[in-house]
């Protein structure tokens, strides 16, 4: 997986920069720009990419998402562009251990790699991104990108899951959901992808308010859930307003004792209930004394 790079391009606010160091609780903070990036890769491995592919002319004239490379013969060059975005992903595997299956929704091309094992739960995992694609259409505006790539990662690289980058999102599958308990692949795949708002065109200070992101982002996914999947998730008003174990209990911890952002956390706990569950439950429950549902 090639991702989470640091250090990134600042940010010039406020008539200062703002570039923090690395701290391992936190994400990041990044500036907007054009990237172009190219790849060259062994024939064997198969590449997930955020941004769409510079298609290449071979020497027959056909154009083809790779082309040979010069430098070393048994390697492919990929050529990648991506605009008005604050970060950059790619995964590659070698290509008989990934599923590959491209759809369109919405204008979208949206790309999934998956894992053999997982496969008979990729039309549930297609299910959640549709109705997380018009549920952000309908709440927010549509999503502006022309890709979305899910990766579906193995077992052994799970620390990559569940993660978020522009256009790209990592939510893994499971071989075996006889309860169909719609964590695995449903609930991940909403939430990073809710991150393509709140993190991605949002753009929010990850290190110093990352309750902007997750929190917001969390609550995307508890009311797309509770849309998608009516009885998965609590009616509004409820204490459990997320999606994973343990935020039952996270409305009632304290608050965090920092005011430093997610680097004064000194436990993922402490984090996870500042940055996910009290912005999660603040918001589903604000809502009704607004006059919203």
């Amino acid at each position: 997986m090639g991702g989470q790079w640091f250090p990134k391009v600042g940010v010039y606010q406020r008539d200062t920069w703002n570039c923090h160091a690395y701290h391992a609780n936190t994400e990041f903070f990044s500036d907007f720009g054009v990237y172009d990036v190219e790849l060259s890769l062994p024939n064997g491995l198969f590449l997930a990419h955020a941004a769409p592919v510079c298609l290449q002319k071979g020497a027959d004239g056909a154009e083809r998402d790779a082309s040979l490379d010069p430098a070393r013969p048994l390697n492919a060059i990929w050529k990648l562009h991506a605009e008005d975005v604050h970060d950059f992903a790619w995964a590659v595997m070698p290509s008989r251990s990934w599923g590959y299956t491209h759809f369109e929704y919405r204008k979208t091309q949206i790309f999934y790699y998956s894992q053999g094992a997982n496969s008979e739960n990729l039309p549930r995992q297609h299910e959640a991104i549709k109705a997380a694609l018009r549920t952000s259409a309908e709440w927010f505006f549509p999503y502006p990108y022309p890709v979305l790539t899910v990766v579906d990662v193995p077992e052994e690289a799970r620390a990559a899951d569940g993660m978020e980058y522009p256009t790209l999102i990592t939510a893994g599958s499971v071989p075996f959901d006889p309860f169909h308990l719609r964590m695995e692949p449903e609930g991940v795949s909403v939430h990073e992808f809710g991150h393509q708002y709140f993190y991605g065109m949002l753009a929010s200070n990850e290190f110093e308010e990352p309750w902007l992101d997750e929190g917001f982002t969390s609550w995307f996914t508890h009311k797309a859930m509770q849309r998608t999947c009516q009885s998965y998730f609590p009616a509004a008003g409820s204490r459990s307003v997320d999606f994973g174990n343990g935020l039952p209990t996270g409305w009632r911890l304290p608050w965090i004792r920092s005011p430093n952002g997610a680097f004064g956390c000194e436990t993922g706990r402490e984090l996870f209930r500042t940055a996910y569950a009290k912005p999660t439950w603040c918001s589903t429950n604000w809502r009704p004394c607004w006059g919203g549902r």
